[in-house]
């Protein structure tokens, strides 16, 4: 009951995550910023607000999986627990 607990009152937010030092992740972000630092100053004004919406979409796009998966684990894992209480061997009998 407790994990309903902290869901009923919003202590669950599995999107804000603190990343582990050294990890694969944490040098991945480290360089995009970077990257991105750079690019932006090689860019025109114009070029920029590109380089910016292209960003938010993308950031957006990765949002919307994310979420889709996140649900579509949960379902998973309904569907399991339901077939395990419900489910009938078709070829063996039960013991």
């Amino acid at each position: 009951m407790e994990f309903i607990k902290r869901l009923f009152n919003c202590n669950i937010n599995p999107s804000v995550a603190v990343t582990v030092k050294g990890s694969q992740y944490e040098k991945l972000a480290n360089e995009s910023v970077t990257v991105q630092k750079t690019l932006c100053g090689q860019l025109s004004g114009e070029q920029k607000k590109l380089l910016e919406e292209l960003i938010s979409i993308q950031d957006t796009l990765s949002m919307i999986v994310s979420e889709e998966y996140y649900s579509a684990g949960f379902r998973d894992g309904a569907d399991m627990i339901i077939d395990v209480f419900t489910g009938k061997n078709h070829n063996l009998k039960e013991l």
